[in-house]
């Protein structure tokens, strides 16, 4: 059994991310925590365009129901390849500002609240 290396609760999300990345125009999160995100990459010119483990990118998004696009500073740290489906690359925040923290920290609440009550 693998070692759980979170540092933080995630929860499931779906919403668009976009990188600075040239070759790769990110696709959809699949959860997201106040440490990291994951990301199904939508758009891939090939394997080799896939950014290699440490390699920092920025990613914007928006949260789901909210205006406010949040901007992060975040590494590589696991890319899952199976075949036939979609590159997921897993993502670790380096630079988060205080205001976006506490906005993916409602956001994860909430979901987790919402998960918990039914």
């Amino acid at each position: 059994m693998p070692i759980e290396k979170r540092t933080s609760p995630r929860v499931p999300v779906s919403m668009k991310v976009q990188s600075n990345f040239e070759e790769l125009i990110f696709g959809y999160a699949r959860d997201i925590s106040t440490s990291g995100i994951s990301v199904s990459s939508e758009v891939v010119s090939s394997i080799d365009a896939i950014p290699s483990i440490g390699q920092t990118l920025t990613l914007s998004f928006k949260l789901p129901k909210q205006e406010h696009k949040i901007t992060v500073v975040a590494k590589l740290v696991r890319v899952d390849l199976q075949e036939g489906q979609l590159p997921v690359l897993g993502l670790a925040y380096t630079d988060l500002q205080k205001e976006s923290k506490k906005n993916i920290e409602a956001f994860v609440n909430q979901i987790q609240m919402s998960l918990f009550n039914k």
